[in-house]
């Protein structure tokens, strides 16, 4: 650590952009951290006096981009001795540095780096931090939500009531400043308060969560029928019920829902006796759910049921299909129910075709003859497509056709669009129905998808027969074809990874290969025999190669070395291979055969004879294997030994 010199210059001159010196506050001292504070501190409080200067503005952020890059225990030592003040501006500023913390966004995601020792003092910190913001009149939501989140970043569990109580003060706030919005809007003589749309409950959700644990999981149960915070109440039950099952948090690049897991969820609802539910997180929520879902209940509690409904089914839980009917019975538009449909699917229901393709006619319909209001829904497809992705687990699967037909009637051919998550849906419909389903959406609307995304949704079902599906339909040219259509060598590439897993793949795959004809069906195959041949394969590819005069080429090659050599991963994931000679003792005699048949079979099984025992030289013979191809022929090999 350094406290002066060129480097510390370096670090506290602001004046100008310099991102390239940030990662050296990582050297600084406590003292210099300090300096910086005091520079940061002195920015804010001539922020509030002019919120619109754009230079100060510029040197706050640079400011804090240097503290975001020091050590975190000696930015956490040096805050303690700064954070005595009973100024909310000051408590909300050093609150966000603290939640803001780290060079790197998944810094942030981990409590903040503390000296253990500390522990007590940071305990008392954030507690007076607390009581001074909700004491303070000038305080404003902000600042509370930045305390909030400064306790979510330090993951102390011990300050939930304090958490608990910063939540009490918003929700008081936020409905008074909605009253007072409303109220103004109703006289029309004043501008509503901007404070009414700002909500800060996802921050709150998100401190809650990172502190987790019983207390907080007690305190989420108190708010799930609360309008302003039940959802999130209901997640942050949901988080620590993952915690308990050891579930990986969901990849924020993948787009829920994700019907991949429809199927063990039907196994699972068809059960008997049914499971215990792995934990009871789940019970006070339909619990709420149950006073919620009534159909005298105001607006906002039937749309706040309908959430905690979809949040509920995703979490272990008995048998509440009577009360999640209830829920979907309840009087409000079919649009708000999309995600609770949904999450049914995901649960293993199957649910009622009318309902979805009304929510579609719906849909439709609204667009009516309004040429600018046709042109808002035409512009993207996120309205009607989670629509159109539910259809294959309803009552009538089939009913996607329909669904399609109608989506793509009324785009049109200017309007052409791309459906992946209608085909990643039937992909994921189980058993033969889905094979059958995705087999006829191929031939009936291949245009909904580029070639890529069709491979990976019927390969990704991961079944012998999801394979042999996509091989029979690049063979028909219904996939692969056009300017950016997926090309032989990559499919045979891709249909090498199941070899291994599916032992009856390479006899269906051969037999196909025996009755294709020339093109890139062929090509796809001798490409997939190329990474993954057995003798079968080759000699198959022998006899195709002397019925149509070809010569030994090299795929044939390839194909001979997939044969003649194993590949073993030095580890595990690895791309480098350690190589051994495979037994080929019962294939070479086969090839020797071969020399008996026409000239150019004769010819073909030379070279790959020859291409073997080159392979031999090079990493050995396999134990068992003979020198000879077939000794009891009593013929001489190599020919060549005839003449000697």
């Amino acid at each position: 650590m350094v406290d002066k010199g060129p480097i510390v210059d370096a670090i506290l001159d602001v004046s100008s952009e310099n991102r390239k010196i940030n990662p050296a506050a990582a050297v600084v001292g406590p003292a210099t951290i300090e300096a910086l504070l005091d520079k940061y501190l002195a920015i804010k409080q001539a922020l509030r006096k002019d919120r619109n200067d754009r230079a100060l503005w510029d040197e706050h952020n640079r400011i804090e981009s240097r503290i975001q890059c020091t050590r975190p225990a000696i930015f956490a030592a040096t805050i303690l001795r700064k954070a005595k003040s009973d100024d909310p501006s000051i408590i909300s500023a050093l609150a966000t540095l603290v939640s803001h913390h780290g060079a790197r966004h998944e810094d942030r995601g981990r409590p903040l780096a503390i000296d253990p020792t500390t522990k007590g003092a940071w305990i008392d910190l954030l507690r007076s931090w607390v009581d001074a913001v909700i004491a303070s009149p000038s305080a404003g939501r902000y600042a509370l939500s930045e305390v909030s989140n400064a306790i979510g970043r330090l993951g102390f569990e011990e300050l939930a009531p304090q958490l608990k109580r910063l939540l009490y003060e918003e929700l008081v706030r936020l409905k008074r400043a909605q009253q007072g919005r409303a109220a103004a809007l109703r006289r029309g003589d004043i501008v509503a308060s901007s404070d009414a749309g700002m909500r800060y409950d996802n921050q709150y959700q998100a401190s809650f969560i990172r502190l987790g644990g019983d207390a907080v999981a007690a305190i989420a149960k108190e708010y799930l029928e609360e309008r302003n915070f039940g959802f999130s109440a209901a997640l942050i039950l949901k988080s620590i019920s993952d915690r308990q099952l050891n579930l990986p948090e969901p990849s924020f690049h993948r787009q829920w829902p994700w019907f991949d897991g429809v199927d063990a969820a039907r196994k699972s609802r068809a059960a008997s006796p049914q499971p215990t539910p792995a934990n009871a997180l789940a019970t006070p929520i339909f619990a709420a759910i149950n006073r919620l879902a009534r159909s005298e209940a105001e607006k906002e509690d039937q749309l706040l049921a309908i959430n905690l409904t979809r949040i509920a089914l995703s979490m272990p839980h008995g048998d509440r299909d009577e009360l999640v009917a209830r829920v979907v019975a309840l009087p409000q538009p079919l649009a708000t129910k999309q995600t609770l449909l949904a999450a049914m699917v995901l649960d293993g229901q199957i649910i009622d075709v009318d309902f979805v393709m009304q929510a579609i006619d719906d849909w439709l319909l609204d667009a009516g003859d309004d040429p600018i209001k046709a042109w808002h829904k035409r512009q993207n497809t996120w309205e009607i497509e989670p629509w159109l992705e539910l259809l294959p687990f309803t009552t009538r699967p089939e009913a996607v056709f329909d669904g399609l037909a109608k989506v793509k009637a009324f785009y049109g051919r200017d309007w052409a669009k791309r459906w992946e998550r209608v085909v990643r849906a039937v992909a994921a419909v189980p058993d033969a129905a889905g094979i059958t389903l995705l087999t006829s959406l191929a031939r009936e609307h291949k245009d909904i998808a580029d070639d890529h995304a069709w491979m990976q949704a019927i390969l990704n079902r991961g079944s012998l027969g999801s394979v042999l599906l996509y091989v029979d339909l690049f063979i028909e040219r219904i996939l692969g074809i056009g300017p950016h259509g997926v090309d032989a060598w990559h499919v045979g590439r891709q249909l090498a990874d199941y070899a291994q897993k599916f032992s009856e793949l390479k006899p269906e795959l051969r037999k196909r290969y025996e009755t294709v004809g020339n093109g890139p069906g062929r090509a796809m195959l001798e490409h997939f025999f190329g990474d993954a041949a057995g003798a079968d394969d080759l000699l198959a590819m022998v006899k195709k190669y002397a019925a149509n005069n070809e010569p030994y080429n090299g795929e044939m090659a390839r194909a001979v070395e997939a044969v003649a050599v194993d590949k073993v991963p030095t580890a595990e994931g690895s791309n480098a291979y350690n190589i051994y000679p495979a037994p080929v003792r019962k294939l070479r005699k086969a090839l020797f055969e071969l020399l008996n048949g026409s000239s150019v079979e004769a010819s073909i099984a030379k070279q790959c004879l020859n291409a073997i025992d080159k392979l031999r030289d090079e990493y050995g013979i396999a134990a068992d294997d003979a020198r000879h191809p077939d000794v009891m022929s009593e013929r001489p090999w190599p020919l060549e030994a005839k003449a000697s």
